[in-house]
């Protein structure tokens, strides 16, 4: 599937500027709204559109409300979101999506990559280990990093395809 691509004033694509603004949605963690920041930072490039300094207020401080997901699991609500803002439905519509879906992806994608696929990759990489293969820290990596990294790209994809809809990826 493709993105449709409107440009940002550096000539990017927007969605993909989104996207990649999302991979760092833990990297500003705080105790009162979670992942806020990071939420509202992969938001920034659809801020960039509005040209109102009072829109764009309000803009952001819709975003920087209370949100805690699994970081792997954000792409489809970024992606959902991000949609919606773009087709102008934004407002409580937004609010509600993200406070619908942040609690039941937080739950499949703790017990499925944290749970279940991490457990998995590391016995594989151990069991490489006691062998003594240097092979298995990429062991760990091969096994791991491709299925989050789809997740991750795929998740995004369907949700800004598909919008509010993006919750039967």
């Amino acid at each position: 599937p493709t993105l449709p691509c409107g440009q940002t004033p550096r000539g990017i694509c927007v969605p993909l500027k989104v996207f990649l603004s999302s991979l760092f949605i833990q990297s500003s963690f705080n105790y009162r709204g979670m992942q806020n920041l990071g939420f509202a930072f992969s938001m920034l490039p659809l801020a960039e559109r509005i040209g109102d300094d009072s829109e764009r207020a309000s803009f952001l401080t819709r975003h920087l409300q209370l949100f805690n997901t699994h970081p792997y699991l954000s792409g489809p609500i970024i992606g959902s979101i991000a949609r919606m803002e773009e087709s102008n439905e934004a407002g409580t519509a937004t609010v509600n999506l993200k406070n619908a879906l942040m609690g039941p992806y937080a739950a499949l994608g703790d017990s499925f990559f944290w749970g279940a696929l991490k457990p998995f990759a590391a016995v594989f990489g151990v069991l490489l280990a006691i062998q003594q293969s240097l092979f298995a820290p990429a062991a760990f990596l091969l096994l791991y990093n491709p299925a989050h990294l789809w997740i991750r790209i795929g998740g995004f994809v369907e949700g800004y395809r598909r919008g509010k809809d993006g919750i039967d990826f």
